[in-house]
């Protein structure tokens, strides 16, 4: 293995990291919100009551990002390969 490829490969897992920290503290602020929701938190002051259905389709869309995310990191850009000099 070459040194950039080292280097390649350290900067692709600060990028994942970074990404994963987003999606966290992402779903940590739906579900701190959706979760009450689902639960009925609004039944007892404005008389609204989700259905099954419609909270199984709003914790749908945190979902998504686990589908593109590989799609994003296929499009990662590494450095330039090393030129080998002939010995």
């Amino acid at each position: 293995m070459q040194i950039p490829q080292v280097l390649d490969a350290i900067q692709l897992s600060h990028a994942t990291f970074n990404k994963i920290r987003q999606n966290l503290w992402w779903a940590f602020g739906y579900n701190l919100v959706g979760i009450p929701l689902a639960a009925g938190a609004l039944l007892p002051s404005m008389g609204i009551a989700l259905t099954p259905s419609i909270s199984g389709t709003a914790f749908a869309p945190p979902c998504t990002p686990r589908g593109y995310l590989p799609t994003v990191f296929a499009f990662y850009r590494m450095s330039a390969p090393a030129v080998q000099h002939p010995c």
